[in-house]
């Protein structure tokens, strides 16, 4: 059947697409990306990785580029810590001031995503969902081709827009958690935030393929 042969397709589709990056936030563990050891360690919950006072910082050069797939499981909890301004779950940086990353404000309802050139001075904050429930896990992606990025939720399409600037092509460093760098130097958090898995592609993967490896079907978006 038509249905057979689509489904089929996109097996071999998503079987030809390699992450770059693929991990599993269940537990302490070293792994290595670039030739560098990163040490995963701290409290860890139902699947998840609680972030804890500090993130850890992973070498992004080869992972993502001009174009690019991140796909991102998370959940967070009532935020317990004194307010801030934002929270970056997950943060791209590269060598210049290009910043990108979904982020909460304290009131903690809200997924925003970062998407700035502070050289080039654009700074977008699209919002990604009005209403993220307290500990309940959610799937974040992103993909982008150099002409568009595509922000997507439990692989549903919820954004899509022009790409007012190129994406480098190699980032520095990726950010799970509270960091700190040149640009960057948030109070400490992350005890009521969670990470449990990580994919990066190296190419725009499609809506379908998000969907997929989100565990959802796709849809496009519907105006109201």
């Amino acid at each position: 059947s038509r249905a057979v042969v689509a489904a089929a397709a996109l097996t071999l589709r998503l079987h030809a697409a390699t992450p770059t990056l693929d991990l599993t936030l269940d537990r302490a563990q070293t792994f290595t990306v670039g030739g560098t050891p990163v040490a995963l360690a701290g409290e860890f919950k139902d699947g998840f990785w609680i972030y804890g006072k500090n993130g850890i910082t992973i070498p992004a050069e080869g992972l993502l580029g001009r174009q690019g797939t991140i796909l991102y499981r998370f959940k967070v909890s009532e935020f317990r810590d004194e307010p801030l301004k934002a929270r970056y779950l997950l943060t791209l940086r590269d060598a210049r001031r290009v910043f990108f990353g979904p982020y909460m404000l304290s009131d903690a309802k809200k997924l925003y995503v970062a998407v700035c050139n502070y050289d080039e001075g654009i700074k977008d904050y699209p919002v990604v969902s009005e209403d993220i429930r307290r500990d309940e896990p959610y799937t974040f992606a992103a993909a982008w081709d150099g002409t568009s990025l595509r922000l997507y939720l439990n692989g549903l399409l919820v954004e899509e827009m022009k790409q007012k600037f190129p994406m480098p092509d190699a980032f520095r460093s990726l950010y799970l958690g509270p960091y700190t760098d040149g640009w960057t130097n948030p109070p400490p958090w992350g005890d009521d935030s969670m990470a449990g898995s990580l994919k990066t592609y190296d190419v725009a993967l499609s809506s379908e393929e998000i969907a997929a490896l989100s565990g959802a079907q796709s849809r496009p978006i519907t105006e109201d």
